[in-house]
């Protein structure tokens, strides 16, 4: 038997009708690989922010992390451009001066 854990309103608001809750190795899975994708993203703005990168290599490691992030999340590309793009443009508009 599976071990259900009972907090779905923690996870996204409330059930749909007919939907099973993750059990805890499924969410201890999406931990996971959202710290793997975290971690990416984190270390991705470093290397932008501080090494002499020309703007298509910088475009290049933002493409490498969003491929990495459909990967972990397949489907969920979308996310990725309303959670993460936009710090990436930030940092790239800073970097190399895009106004």
């Amino acid at each position: 038997m599976r071990d259900v854990v009972a907090e779905p309103a923690a996870r996204g608001g409330g059930q749909r009708p007919g939907a099973r809750l993750p059990t805890r190795e499924e969410l201890a899975d999406e931990e996971r690989r959202l710290r793997q994708l975290r971690f990416c993203v984190d270390l991705t703005l470093q290397i932008i922010a501080q090494e002499a990168l020309t703007v298509e290599e910088a475009s290049k490691l933002v493409g490498a992390a969003r491929r990495l992030a459909e990967s972990l999340f397949p489907g969920k590309g979308h996310v990725f451009d309303l959670v993460y793009q936009p710090r990436f443009r930030r940092l790239m508009a800073e970097r190399f001066d895009l106004h």
